[in-house]
């Protein structure tokens, strides 16, 4: 019985670790997206600003 619950900890540990993980991972890539759509923005700021002048 006690295997069953040092498996069930352990299985649950994984769990929150992947989970974890996984947030860490949008978090990260959402900041990078929205730096890439920053830098995109002023490019075509830029852009337009060289056409009109």
């Amino acid at each position: 019985m006690l295997e069953f619950y040092v498996f069930t900890l352990i299985l649950a540990l994984v769990f929150a670790s992947g989970t974890v993980f996984l947030l860490v991972l949008l978090r990260v890539l959402e900041e990078r997206r929205d730096l890439a759509d920053t830098r995109l923005a002023a490019s075509i700021r830029a852009l337009q600003e060289d056409r009109h002048a």
